[in-house]
């Protein structure tokens, strides 16, 4: 194991996933109690379902100093930093976009099937986002075509989302981000906060209560 993670966080980490998992499975199945899935919204209440979410966006917050502070000891230039978060967010709101439309997949005809549009967009995520290993000659050249062919394959799918009720190619429609999307944001605003008042605690403390 590598000395410098920090054990605590991993294991919380690890255990928040895999509880986002475990209830995301349970949402589609009936006659199971009432704390194992979300509260109602106008319910005065909460089951510990309820918490996964917070508790993973607190995980991700507690890792900004510590991922971005590694970055900063390397030499990294605010603008080098600045990419790679921009990026980031971007590709998990771009990847929201599609899981959002995914469930709102409108009954009719269509050039592809739910199953199959859903199978060709996470295998073109693990395309694009994967982190390929550093590599010179024909393997770089390998890797960056895999990227560009899950480029290509989501543009395809954008353009392949049906309406339903015979029409099939008028492509995805953009509203509501999603989850991965509300995650890219608040990753987005904390980095830009960390990044701006690091040195200042009042200033950080200050922000806190701005989101909250």
């Amino acid at each position: 194991m590598n000395k410098n993670r920090i054990l605590s966080i991993d294991v919380s980490r690890g255990l928040t996933i895999f509880l986002m998992v475990f209830v995301n499975d349970l949402m589609p199945v009936t006659g199971i109690p009432s704390w194992l899935k979300h509260a109602s919204a106008d319910a005065n209440t909460m089951t510990f379902v309820d918490v996964v979410f917070p508790a993973f966006l607190f995980i991700v917050g507690i890792s900004i100093p510590l991922a971005m502070g590694v970055r900063l000891a390397r030499g990294e230039s605010s603008l080098q930093i600045g990419k790679h978060v921009f990026i980031r967010t971007a590709g998990l709101i771009f990847l929201g976009l599609f899981m959002v439309n995914s469930w709102e997949w409108p009954e009719g005809s269509a050039l592809i099937s739910k199953r199959w549009w859903d199978i060709l967009l996470y295998l073109s995520a693990i395309l694009v986002w994967n982190k390929y290993p550093k590599a010179d000659g024909a393997r770089k050249k390998l890797y960056t075509g895999l990227q560009a062919l899950g480029i290509v394959v989501l543009l395809v799918l954008a353009l392949l989302y049906p309406k339903g009720e015979g029409e099939v190619l008028i492509g995805m429609k953009i509203s509501y981000w999603g989850i991965l999307g509300l995650i890219g944001w608040a990753y987005l605003l904390s980095v830009l906060a960390f990044l701006l008042f690091k040195n200042s605690i009042g200033a950080l403390v200050g922000m806190l209560a701005l989101f909250v």
